[in-house]
């Protein structure tokens, strides 16, 4: 998904030096896996990511990935992959455009080619999320998980707001079946309506 020119200076990965470490350390403590073929991280020459969150604050915090680390400012940018995706979609387009919308909206779009191919993205997946629901009760794996609540408030929201605002109204989600069963949601203790 993400384009990474070989000639590009804004962009690099880093892991771990596998010469100086060739093995590292389980999660756990326990065992350990090799670092062959991991690129070292020749900005702030750290050696694990915890590193990089204690240059960034002194304060106890959890040390999580992926990261996002603003090379020139030399602080954490974001560690919520979620938040990275969307400034990846639209945050460094004068450095390295892309045809690629990760974040489309329908109801914002600049030309009217632009609208009816996010309208037809939406219903693309609202058919494929009823297909899903017609076949598993949770969108992802056998539990509620954060996909299904995402995806809450858009369908409770979209016949009133989508289909009558922003015009994208092939469909209303009463017309899916499964998508409209989205309500039993709210028989979850504690669901916020």
């Amino acid at each position: 998904m993400l384009y990474v020119s070989q000639t590009d200076t804004h962009t690099g990965w880093a892991f771990v030096d596998p010469v100086a470490t060739p093995s590292l350390t389980g999660p756990t403590g326990h065992g350990s896996y090799t670092s062959k073929d991991c690129t070292p991280d020749t900005v702030n020459n750290a050696r694990f990511i915890r590193d990089l969150y204690e240059k960034f604050t002194p304060d106890k915090t959890a040390f999580s990935v992926p990261l996002l680390w603003d090379k020139k400012k030399s602080t954490i940018v974001s560690n919520d992959s979620a938040e990275i995706v969307r400034m990846f979609n639209s945050a460094f387009e004068d450095l390295v455009p892309s045809k690629l919308d990760l974040y489309p909206k329908c109801g914002f779009a600049g030309t009217q080619e632009l609208y009816d191919a996010a309208v037809d993205n939406v219903f693309a997946g609202l058919d494929r999320a009823e297909k899903i629901l017609s076949e598993h009760r949770y969108l992802v794996g056998d539990r509620l998980t954060e996909t299904d609540l995402k995806l809450f408030p858009t369908l409770v929201r979209f016949d009133e707001v989508y289909a009558v605002h922003f015009k994208a109204n092939k469909k209303l989600i009463a017309q899916y079946p499964n998508l409209s069963n989205v309500r039993a949601l709210q028989r979850y203790n504690n669901f916020p309506t």
